[in-house]
């Protein structure tokens, strides 16, 4: 799921699908000049990156179903997918 706010940042859900509250928390980050690259919600756990990039490890990687890494790769605003061997 991707969420556009801004026409600098682009925030991706990477990881589950994200609850209102962490939407409206990455729409605030998004805002901020200080903006981290991440975010995980300490409620829904949904996983989120800005702008484009995401760092994944290769057993996340593995444990996600064929449909989720097809809605991973497709989001837009995803520039770079880096998988990490562990």
């Amino acid at each position: 799921m991707s969420t556009s706010f801004g026409a600098q940042r682009e925030a991706v859900c990477i990881w589950k699908d994200g609850c209102s509250h962490c939407r409206k928390r990455v729409a605030l980050l998004v805002s901020e000049e200080t903006c981290p690259e991440t975010f995980h919600c300490p409620q829904s756990k949904s996983r989120w990156t800005f702008g484009g990039r995401v760092t994944i490890f290769a057993s996340e990687l593995d444990a996600m179903s064929e449909a989720e890494f097809n809605e991973l790769v497709g989001q837009d605003g995803l520039q770079t997918l880096q998988i990490l061997f562990d």
